[in-house]
């Protein structure tokens, strides 16, 4: 019974400390860095923040304080800031910004709005700035396109008195996931930079602030708020947690519980003893048969072109306009589907790669191979 009154006690204080860590971790992580130049996943902008900070005759800086402050800091100097949305509600300019871009301002707002077009999702766009990745549907039409396709522009700006406003229908514009792609980079650094002012990027929008804010919002500082403001408190707490994990690891809650073994998937095992099978057989020809006959209808499905069977000169063509590849990556595939034949394990795994490459330029994502 004291065993048992011991255990409740101990896993009681693992979920508040668990609850603890959660709640002082929360406001650095998951949405807080998407779209933030402090972010270093996929949907952040530290890379190219630090892209523009080595840039020769650029002034960037972060914002770190609320926007009413902003328009306080004097109406009367030019500059640009720069607002990339999280995932909240689209962005969009109040009346008090819009009067301070009449002052000949720039405000550059990315992830507003628009409508969605049938487009397929992953795009590239030329551009003077080099070739643009876009993945989204969304375009606005009728406005003055600084980059656009047929369905319409995914970056635009509007004139207000001596200033100007430029949208974008993405937030992922420059995000680091697109650090191979010097198209978006460089498009974004040219559309900050085109009015020579200095640029701001709102932080405070993604729950960063400085000493100064921090201080008026929690009023007189105490040892508690200072730690949360360091790594200290954070460090400490996955100390404790770590410490209780390692107690109760020598510790036996409860009765022991039998593993159960997974269940066998039938479908899988019968995958792979086949393969088996024809891998010593050397059937290849079967294999090359019946992944070339799949291959095909997937990569017709990808570009859109529905389930009926169509000619080779019919895929090759939406092929080379839909992904600007040349059609000699498509083509090889395609005669091996029509003619197969028996290749040894070298070529068949080297062919499979060529699968995969071709998957890769697909405008609708597939799943790939794994020779």
């Amino acid at each position: 019974m004291r065993g048992t009154k011991r255990s409740l006690w101990v896993g009681g204080l693992l979920v508040l400390t668990l609850f603890l860590v959660s709640l002082v971790s929360g406001a650095g992580s998951g949405g807080a860095q998407r779209g933030s130049t402090y972010g270093r996943g996929p949907d952040g902008y530290g890379a190219w923040y630090a892209m523009m900070e080595q840039r020769q005759g650029v002034s960037i800086q972060r914002w770190q304080k609320p926007l009413d402050q902003w328009l306080a800091k004097g109406l009367g100097d030019r500059r640009t800031l720069l607002q990339i949305n999280s995932g909240s509600d689209s962005l969009l300019p109040s009346s008090s910004f819009r009067e301070w871009v009449r002052n000949g301002n720039t405000l550059v707002l990315l992830g507003v709005n628009a409508p969605v077009t049938p487009v397929p999702f992953r795009q590239r766009i030329n551009h003077p700035a080099g070739t643009v990745l876009i993945e989204t549907r969304r375009r606005a039409t009728k406005v003055d396109g600084l980059l656009k396709d047929s369905a319409g522009a995914v970056v635009w700006q509007e004139s207000l008195g001596s200033g100007k406003i430029i949208y974008a229908s993405t937030p992922h514009l420059a995000a680091n996931a697109y650090q191979g792609q010097e198209g978006n980079f460089e498009l974004l650094a040219q559309v900050v930079s085109d009015s020579g002012a200095p640029i701001w990027v709102d932080e405070y929008l993604h729950g960063y602030k400085d000493r100064e804010t921090i201080k008026q919002e929690l009023g007189e500082e105490n040892l508690f708020s200072y730690l949360a403001k360091t790594p200290l408190l954070l460090v400490g707490i996955q100390a404790v947690v770590m410490v209780l994990l390692a107690v109760l690891g020598q510790r036996r809650l409860g009765p022991p519980v039998e593993l159960i073994p997974p269940p066998i998937d039938n479908s899988t095992a019968y995958i792979t003893a086949m393969a088996q099978v024809l891998r010593k057989a050397q059937c290849s020809e079967f294999v090359v048969a019946t992944i070339s006959k799949a291959e095909r209808q997937a990569i017709q499905r990808a570009l859109g072109l529905g389930t009926d069977p169509l000619s080779n000169e019919e895929l090759l063509a939406a092929w080379t306009q839909q992904t600007s590849r040349p059609e000699t990556e498509l083509r090889m595939v395609l005669n091996l589907a029509e003619k197969p034949r028996s290749l040894d394990e070298v070529k068949l795994i080297q062919w499979l790669q060529r699968l995969q490459a071709v998957r890769r330029w697909l405008p609708h994502s597939v799943r790939g191979l794994r020779p």
